[in-house]
């Protein structure tokens, strides 16, 4: 495999956006609506560190592999970064979460508020990792 300079603080502050993307997204924005889909009682809302840790690597990981697709493809502008990132959530989050509908009998509300934050995340992951590499 191919050994590249990948910015370590670009991976960092993309994974910083992405989870706190996620903390305004499951709160302000669709946090009432997703918290009735999954039918979290009132009593288990509070975020344990540990989930909200796991959660924080887990994005990190995720702008990590993200990194080293930017390099392949060679995105090093904005659009470039975007395209990536499409393409990767379309590939394997949209057709992944999916299972979750199928198999799993959650609504399709529920799926389209999961992956549409995952959508802006890469997004937003791929924008600041293609210009600032």
């Amino acid at each position: 495999m191919e050994t590249f300079d990948m910015n370590l603080w670009a991976v960092l502050l993309a994974a910083v956006v992405y989870f706190l993307l996620g903390a305004l997204w499951y709160s302000l924005l669709f946090g009432k609506i997703w918290q009735r889909l999954v039918k979290i009682p009132p009593e288990e809302r509070k975020k344990p560190a540990p989930a909200m840790i796991f959660t924080f690597l887990a994005r990190l990981l995720s702008v990590y592999v993200l990194a080293h697709f930017l390099h392949y493809t060679q995105s090093t502008t904005w659009l470039g970064g975007v395209e990536t990132a499409f393409w990767i959530w379309l590939g394997f989050i949209v057709v992944t979460a999916a299972d979750e509908i199928f198999f799993a009998n959650k609504p399709a509300r529920l799926y389209f508020i999961n992956t549409g934050y995952h959508f802006c995340g890469i997004i937003l992951a791929g924008i600041i990792l293609a210009v600032w590499q």
